[in-house]
Formats: structure tokens, sequence, C-alpha cells
């Protein structure tokens, strides 16, 4: 019903997509694109977990960084987007890893277990007071994501080296794989996008620009063909009454409408 009304009240007439048009326009669209990126990154990930020769301790940790790098942090699935995004979330990633690893081997320094637990605690809440502040920052427009990745960072390794006694490998096993985890989430992002349906924002640009003259030729085409039917605006106009233009020109053109209203004036 939505659709039979929408086709009769638009000037243009509407063609009936088939199951073929359907299909070709599914596989064309970017929710498809996404969806197929997104599932093979999962599973080029996914890898270094199920893998026995592939994983390391905190390998399921990239799983969760490769949804961020391409989901949560992601406008759009550009290659160049991609990309960015990467190397825009590297900075943030060193500085937060070495925070993260820095309370954890403060809180080392504790005699006992439990104080260890009190000193993370509380060094902890402080040192993503500044991450956090980036966190909720509008200068500029990634500044959201950033903020998030870094508190996301400086959380892991404290928590996923809580229960290692030598400050050795905590140092190994909770950050530097924790580390290891995002360049193969970054990897995944980034690489995978040029190989798996890529396209690129210039592509987008194109599109855009040739919707928009097609619609413009559309409305021109409307809008001459309405101008040129001379015979029948005369005969209308012999009989008292003007030639109401269409609904979609009414508004866009306002000068023919006022030349419309002046003529039917001058009839009278």
């Amino acid at each position: 019903m939505a659709s039979a009304e929408l086709s009769a009240a638009s000037p243009f007439k509407l063609r009936t997509l088939g199951p073929l048009d359907a299909v070709r326009r599914y596989l064309l669209s970017e929710n498809f694109q996404g969806a197929v990126q997104l599932a093979l990154g999962i599973l080029f990930v996914s890898l270094f977990v199920f893998v026995q020769g592939l994983r390391f301790p905190g390998s399921c940790v990239g799983v969760l960084l490769y949804i961020v790098v391409a989901v949560t942090a992601a406008p759009d699935n550009h290659v160049g987007t991609r990309i960015y995004l990467c190397g825009f979330m590297s900075g943030p990633m060193w500085l937060a890893l070495l925070t993260g690893g820095m309370m954890g081997t403060l809180a080392r320094l504790a005699p006992t277990p439990q104080g260890h637990l009190i000193a993370l605690s509380i060094l902890g809440p402080l040192a993503i007071i500044p991450f956090a502040i980036t966190r909720v920052g509008t200068s500029h427009t990634l500044m959201w994501a950033m903020g998030m990745v870094s508190t996301l960072y400086l959380g892991l390794p404290i928590l996923a080296g809580f229960t290692i006694p030598s400050l050795t490998m905590f140092w190994q096993r909770s950050v530097g794989f924790i580390f290891v985890a995002a360049v193969i989430a970054m990897f995944g992002g980034s690489v995978l996008s040029m190989v798996i349906l890529p396209s690129l924002a210039s592509h987008k640009i194109e599109d855009e620009v040739a919707f928009a003259l097609t619609q413009l030729g559309h409305h021109l085409s409307h809008t001459v063909s309405h101008i040129m039917r001379q015979p029948q605006q005369q005969q209308q106009q012999q009989h008292g009454q003007g030639m109401p233009l269409p609904e979609h020109l009414q508004t866009v053109h306002p000068l023919i409408l006022q030349q419309q209203q002046q003529q039917q004036l001058e009839a009278r």
C-alpha cells in the first residue's frame, strides 16, 4: 500500500525491482561489504585463538580489538578510513599500555597480595582520569574513539597481569602479548579491507555525483516538457482556467508559478 501511494504521488514512475536486481543491489551495498569483511576478519583473528601453533596468552583480546577497529570506531568501510584509523590509534595504544604496565609495576611493590590489590584499586582509577577526559573530548572527530581505546589498553594489562607472580612475566605476557594482539587486530582491520571487497571514498563521491546529475536531468526534463505544452495551456486559458503546475514544481519554480498567476488575471 505504501509503495503504491508513493508511486502515485511521485511525478516519476518507479520501476519494480526484480529478484536479480534486488540481489545485485544487495551484493553491491555497503551492508554486504561490511558483513563479509567483518566475518572474514573475525575468522582471521580467531585463528590465533583456536589454532594451537598460533595461540599465545591474551590472543582472545585480538578479537575484541578487531571489533573496535572495524566496527565501533570505523564510520565506514573504505580502505583509507581503516588505514587512517589504525594509524590514529597506534599512538594512544603505546601510551596506555606503558601507563598500565607502570601501574602494575608500582602495585607489585606492596609486600602482601592484599596490598597489591589495594594499590591497583587506587592507581588504576587515577591513571584512567586523563584518558577519560579524552574520551569525552570534542576537538577532533575521532577524539572519543582515541579516548575509548586508550582506557581499554590501560585496563587490559592491569586486569590480565593481576595473577602473574613475576614482574618479568607480567611485562612479557600482559603488556607484550596485548601489544601483539593489537597489531594483529590492526592488520586485520586495514590489510583485509584492501583485499576483501575494497572500496575508496572517491568511488562513493562518484556515485553520489552521478545520482545527483541523474535526478537533475529528470527534473529538467519534466520542467521543459511542462513549459513546452503551449497548445493545451492556451486552450485552458480561453476557458478562464490556468494550467496547474505539478506538485513537485510549485515550490521549486516560484517564478513560473508567479507568471502563471499573472496570465490567469489577464485572462479574466
